[in-house]
Parts: C-alpha cells; structure tokens; sequence
C-alpha cells in the first residue's frame, strides 16, 4: 500500500511496483495484490490500457491513524528518485 501512495498519481501498474520492490517476484506482488482487493482495500482500475492499481475508500480508511499518510510528500520524493 506505501507504493500506492508513494506514485505520483496513486495509481501505480505492477511494473511500477516490481521496480520498487525488486526482490519479490512479480507472482508474489500480484497474489499480494490480489488478496487486498480481495479484502477491499485496493481496486484495478485501467488507465491508458494497462492495470494500474489504487486505494478503495475501505483502504484509506484502513490506513488513517498509521501514519503513512502524514509521510506521503517524503514517499513521493523517493518514489521519483527510485
């Protein structure tokens, strides 16, 4: 989910995740995602023909009172260096 919030449109495709997280598996990273859509907490949502994919309001929800949203402008700073 950090690698959600961390791209600039929030909408990162799974490329995008896999560069930022090279030691896990494409598969890996897919069942990963999989599972929180399962769960409600991210949607695949298509944007110039490619799946992308972001936070349901459910995941936003999930993540307020983790901090991770009071990080987000230092996220997106690494984000754009990675």
């Amino acid at each position: 989910m950090q690698d959600i919030i961390a791209h600039p449109e929030e909408q990162p495709s799974l490329d995008n995740i896999k560069r930022l997280n090279p030691s896990l598996d494409i598969k890996r990273i897919h069942e990963e995602l999989h599972d929180l859509a399962g769960n409600g907490v991210v949607e695949r949502v298509d944007a110039e023909g490619e799946p992308r994919y972001r936070l349901t309001e459910n995941g936003c929800d999930e993540l307020h009172g983790t901090g991770l949203f009071n990080a987000q402008a230092t996220l997106k700073y690494y984000y754009q260096k990675a």
